[in-house]
């Protein structure tokens, strides 16, 4: 996958009545509604700066059903680096996450280079509530790991050339309609992108098969942290 600040909600709606076959009420239904909202085409050649406040929800669909939804909010610009946060809700509705500090993001986006970004602290949630703080010499493999999946989900499209994308028609999704896009296409994806998302851009994406959908639910420019 090329972006990993994606994570995942699935779409059925509760079918009341008896058949063992119908479907019972996800704990996810909730991030899934449709909203009225329109956006015209605009070309898309990176995503936008980022700012503080800025996130989006992402519902991932498996086989057509929900499996999970990720929040992800630019919690604050910091001196060295960007607070970045990342909540997953899966099917049982339990929650989890990570919220860190990032270095080195913007350099890593103009010299195209993963080894400048640097996790300073990471802050774990469990799905009992718990917070736990990496940091120090703890953070080796945090950062050995992020450095090559987070660079090729949020760098790699930064530094993307403007050849890289290609116009495509409208994408209906819960957070609104996008009456034009921009897709990059990959041998595993098709995500498909339109400058008014914050983050990463991202309005949908699809496995090659189509059997994993992300689609967008819902973004803004209002976010707080789960994560204190």
């Amino acid at each position: 996958m090329r972006y990993i600040l994606t994570v995942f909600i699935l779409a059925s709606f509760f079918i009341s009545g008896c058949s063992s076959s119908q479907n019972k009420p996800s704990p996810l239904d909730k991030y899934w509604g449709n909203q009225e909202k329109s956006f015209a085409y605009k070309k898309f050649t990176a995503p936008k700066k980022w700012a503080a406040g800025q996130y989006t929800v992402i519902g991932v669909l498996d086989k057509g059903k929900k499996d999970s939804v990720m929040r992800t909010t630019i919690v604050r610009k910091e001196e060295t680096g960007w607070v970045y946060e990342i909540i997953t809700i899966n099917k049982k509705g339990k929650t989890s996450g990570m919220q860190m500090l990032i270095e080195g993001f913007g350099e890593a986006a103009a010299n195209k280079s993963k080894y400048e970004i640097t996790l300073k602290w990471i802050k774990i949630l469990g799905e009992d509530g718990s917070v736990q703080l990496v940091e120090g010499d703890m953070l080796g493999f945090f950062n050995s790991f992020y450095r090559s999946q987070f660079y090729k989900s949020q760098v790699d499209q930064y530094a993307a050339s403007e050849q890289a994308y290609e116009q495509t028609g409208p994408v209906t999704v819960p957070a609104g309609t996008f009456k034009g896009t921009t897709a990059i296409k990959t041998q595993k994806m098709s995500i498909f992108m339109h400058p008014e998302v914050p983050v990463n851009g991202m309005v949908k994406a699809t496995d090659e098969k189509g059997k994993t959908v992300f689609e967008l639910l819902d973004f803004g420019s209002n976010g707080k942290a789960t994560i204190q």
